[in-house]
């Protein structure tokens, strides 16, 4: 059983081939969440091969965002037991192929959202962080002029907000970072980011040295991809700085002035998190000698939650105290106070999966809350109220998405699920699930956010992905179990991922798949007894590679409409195989086209039969397989 996150998988920037589990056909490595405490392996490059291993009980939970004058969104669950993003830190574009794997009682659970805190407010407070990839972000626990909480990181919680203007120091919270969120014996790398009287914890960035940003101020930040150092300075009364960002994350800054020096030259006085890191919380805006940095919250990076936005900004269009942007993944940063009606006070968005976050109170207006920009199903931050003062705060931090309860595939990225060489194997995800991350409840004024989505028990492919089941030569056999799924994020706007299915041998699918992607058949012999519903289905042959047909068999159901080129329709013997649609063609020699065949067997058990419940279009061959023992009387 696990006793902290699982190292990233190669940060080489080099492509490696790696092979984990052992050989031979017997699955004898077993990895436990812990009671679903961890998740499993996060694979950023190379060409990487599991084997002959179970996962169980592992948990992706995204963080859930801080609380504040408005609420951090939540962080994305995803993926469970495997997560392979397109790129992140040193890799990138990694091809990962699974055998002889199960994965059981697994769940990816989207954090939840932020809220308007509990304490006396006097309106003035700062914004909740985002949540982050496991880190949770910083919330606001103190009252009076304070700054924003820092974003959650992967696994470093974001820090939190414990002094305001009427103490000496102060600040924003740093960005969460790679944290181990270990929890018996000695708490080591966990990567926290300091709170605003604090410093950075140190992370575990599995040989990557990186030193994350420093508070406006002086706190530091950690090393090894760690957490970043809160916004305050002991010693060095009425600095108030931003938080620093988490691995590889900026300095924080001092804000302060009442006019930028320039128009629309303002910047942040949170400092930005690297991949995995979140955001540094918006430090304090003080009314003095002008400096162009503002309340404005940082962003979070793949993984990483927004920073919260300040609770006081100045009086000047240009200035903002907006909550800063979750990364894929990260939830967006509370919104700040606008007290002057001209000073943007908007929640921080998420660049997708993450829960937008709520909008600050304005003088005037209502700060619009933070949306899912990556179509990933987060949920919205609710708006603002349009006064502020005592009694009134911000809206809500959105739900954090969860999707792919046991893998994630991010896009453009392929994932192999591979039979072994003349050897049975099975392939199987058993009561995994996933849950939406919770809406945070709005300050009075204020609205609500909205809660994420959930989707896909088993395996979720973002836009562009693709999924191969592949069985290789002739006597090569893939069984997927009954409950394994896969779908994708077209129902969120997005698409256009494929399940390919190849090589010589048979792939056997046995579950129910609400699918809307394209599901091509190369050569190999796809044997149907579940149900796949809304795919269209092409059965081909790729002579580059065989001779051979693809073949569409067995007793299942496909609601989508299947098209034969150069393939064959075979149900099983005895029994009835249903498509949505049946478009079959004639020979094409000129482009080696085979024409589209329909084997039916006619026996003494049974006769086999396509049921074809929408439009067909008729051509190619019907073969007849007649047994001599049927009765033909």
């Amino acid at each position: 059983a696990l006793n902290g996150i699982l190292p990233v998988i190669n940060n080489s920037p080099n492509p490696v081939n790696i092979t984990v589990g052992n050989p031979g056909a017997v699955a004898t490595v077993t990895i436990d969440g812990n009671g679903g405490a961890y998740r499993g392996f996060f694979i950023p490059t190379g060409n990487v091969t599991i084997q002959n291993m179970n996962f169980q009980n592992m948990t992706a939970k995204g963080g859930n965002g801080g609380d504040g004058i408005s609420g951090g969104g939540g962080g994305m669950g995803a993926g469970a037991a495997i997560y392979a993003p397109q790129s992140f830190l040193n890799g990138s574009n990694p091809s990962v192929t699974l055998i002889n794997v199960s994965i059981n009682n697994s769940s990816a659970v989207g954090g939840n959202g932020g809220s308007y805190f509990s304490l006396a407010a006097t309106g003035n407070e700062g914004g909740g962080g985002g949540g982050g990839f496991g880190g949770d972000g910083g919330s606001i626990a103190t009252t009076g002029i304070t700054g924003g909480g820092g974003g959650g990181g992967f696994g470093g919680n974001g820090g939190n907000v414990t002094l305001s203007a009427d103490d000496p120091v102060g600040g924003g919270g740093g960005g969460g970072g790679l944290g181990s969120r270990a929890s018996i014996g000695t708490l080591t790398n966990l990567g926290d980011g300091g709170s605003d009287q604090s410093l950075g914890l140190d992370g575990n960035g599995y040989g990557l040295a990186i030193t994350a940003g420093s508070g406006g101020g002086g706190y530091s930040g950690g090393i090894n991809a760690g957490g970043g150092g809160g916004g305050g300075a002991s010693g060095d009364p009425g600095f108030f700085g931003g938080g620093g960002g988490g691995s590889s994350g900026s300095d924080g800054m001092q804000g302060q002035g009442a006019i930028p020096p320039l128009p629309h030259s303002a910047v942040p006085s949170a400092g930005s998190g690297g991949d995995g890191c979140g955001g540094g919380g918006g430090g304090i805006v003080v009314t003095s000698i002008t400096n162009g940095v503002d309340g404005q919250a940082a962003n979070g990076g793949y993984g990483g939650g927004g920073g919260g936005g300040a609770g006081a900004g100045a009086y000047d269009v240009d200035y903002t105290v907006q909550g800063g942007s979750g990364g894929l993944g990260g939830g967006g940063g509370g919104g700040g106070v606008n007290l002057s009606g001209s000073t943007p006070a908007d929640g921080g968005n998420s660049l997708g999966g993450g829960g937008g976050a709520g909008g600050g109170p304005s003088n005037g207006s209502n700060a619009s809350g933070g949306t899912d920009l990556g179509n990933l199903g987060g949920g919205s931050g609710g708006n603002g109220a349009n006064t502020y003062g005592s009694g009134f705060g911000g809206g809500g931090g959105g739900g954090g998405s969860c999707l792919g309860g046991a893998i994630f595939v991010d896009s453009n990225l392929n994932f192999t699920l591979q039979a072994m060489p003349g050897v049975p194997t099975v392939f199987n995800t058993a009561n995994d699930t996933a849950q939406a991350g919770t809406h945070g409840t709005g300050a009075p004024g204020g609205l609500d956010g909205f809660d994420g989505s959930a989707l896909g028990n088993s395996i979720f492919l973002r836009s562009g992905a693709s999924l191969t089941l592949l069985a290789q030569d002739a006597a090569d056999l893939l069984t997927l179990g009954p409950q394994v799924d896969f779908t994708d994020d077209t129902v969120f706007g997005a698409g256009g991922t494929n399940v390919f299915v190849k090589g010589n041998g048979t792939v056997v699918y046995n579950g129910t798949a609400d699918y809307q992607g394209t599901v091509k058949i190369d050569n190999a012999n796809f044997k149907v007894n579940g149900q796949i519903d809304q795919a269209p289905v092409f059965v081909c042959r790729n002579s580059s590679f065989s001779s051979q047909r693809g073949i569409l068999s067995g007793i299942g159901i496909l609601s989508g409409a299947v098209f034969a080129n150069s393939g064959t329709i075979s149900p099983d013997a005895g029994g009835t195989l249903t498509l949505g649609g049946l478009s079959l063609n004639a020979a094409d020699p000129i482009n080696n086209t085979l024409c589209s065949l329909v084997h039916i067997d006619i026996r003494s058990g049974g006769t086999s039969l396509v049921a074809v419940t929408g439009a067909a279009s008729l051509a190619g061959t019907l073969e007849i397989n007649l047994d001599p023992a049927a009765n033909h009387a």
